[in-house]
């Protein structure tokens, strides 16, 4: 298995908000685009007949001030769902892996890896959030994306 440096991972990745800022010397920065509260319980079953998606909630951001273009989403303690603005196209051979942005570990939220084998159009995870909370701003580079050739 071999690693690929971000200039070629840049080519897996659809929807990039800024190629410069989010290429990285292995990875790619990928950008928060929504976060959703997760509000009731889902269904899992073995065969998929009976799964149920858990209720979600939208949390829209706010501006600090009418000035800003964006906005901050202002979590506190708990889990929710973050869908990210970039797209993750695989060809076959290859595999990816979505880590938490340092950044967002460093203040007190976190997600699990999520190891991609083909394309995503919409690419999710579930952002964990310690007692101190986290302030997200839209756009906001939360997880980097690495890519491996296989065999």
């Amino acid at each position: 298995m071999t690693m690929l440096s971000g200039a070629q991972v840049v080519d897996f990745v659809g929807n990039l908000i800024d190629k410069g800022k989010q290429e990285r010397k292995f990875s790619i920065d990928l950008t928060a685009k929504s976060i959703t509260q997760l509000e009731g319980r889902g269904r899992i079953d073995f065969g998929g007949s009976e799964f149920e998606w858990g209720q979600r909630t939208v949390l829209s951001p706010k501006r600090l001030n009418p000035q800003e273009t964006f906005g901050w989403w202002k979590l506190t303690k708990g889990e929710y769902i973050i869908r990210l603005n970039e797209s993750v196209i695989l060809p076959a051979g290859y595999l990816g892996l979505v880590l938490p942005h340092e950044r967002i570990v460093l203040n007190g939220a976190h997600h699990p890896m999520l190891l991609l084998q083909s394309t995503v159009e919409h690419v999710e995870v579930l952002l964990c959030v310690s007692e101190v909370g986290i302030d997200i701003k839209e756009n906001a580079r939360i997880s980097s994306l690495n890519a491996f050739k296989i065999g």
